[in-house]
């Protein structure tokens, strides 16, 4: 089976508006997905994530902003992350 490009960007759009449905703690990051997060979501390995991630940025569809996430050592750190601002056309 043959995925599309349009395929592939839908699938991550999905992912994206998906997060925007069901926020989580913080507000300000509400609808947004770290690279590892949308990877685990989509099944894809990271590196493919970011070249769709330019993509869309490079269109004026994504914003990045910064969010906290738990390392796996139970820290907190600051981590890009992404969110729809527009719709694929």
């Amino acid at each position: 089976m043959t995925i599309t490009e349009a395929e592939l960007l839908e699938a991550l759009q999905q992912a994206l508006r998906e997060a925007k449905e069901h926020p989580g703690e913080d507000e300000q990051a509400a609808g947004a997905l770290t690279v590892s997060e949308l990877a685990d979501e989509l099944g894809w390995y990271p590196e493919k994530v970011r070249r769709r991630l330019k993509q869309l940025k490079a269109q004026g569809l994504l914003e990045s902003i910064k969010v906290h996430r738990e390392a796996i050592d139970g820290s907190s750190r600051v981590s890009p992350a992404y969110r729809f601002v527009g719709e694929l056309g």
